[in-house]
């Protein structure tokens, strides 16, 4: 009660800094959701990474990548 009180006495630009930063929090919150989703799908449909490195393809582009681990993460596991 006490924050809406004190957003209210405040002035026009900075309620509309608040407005843009909010703004700009749903913004991140949606790159947010799409990363997770994008990241969901790779973990789906890449198949598991063994030895140091491995090459797979691309189910998108079709393109081949290398998948490089460091040493001691043969198994592919997290």
């Amino acid at each position: 009660m006490f924050i809406r009180a004190f957003l209210l006495a405040m002035s026009i630009d900075t309620q509309e800094e608040i407005n843009a930063i909010n703004k700009e929090l749903e913004l991140l919150e949606l790159l947010k959701a799409r990363l997770l989703h994008r990241r969901a799908f790779l973990i789906e449909t890449l198949p598991p990474v063994t030895g140091n490195s491995d090459t797979i393809t691309d189910p998108k582009t079709g393109n081949q990548i290398t998948i490089r681990r460091p040493h001691g993460c043969e198994t592919g596991e997290n």
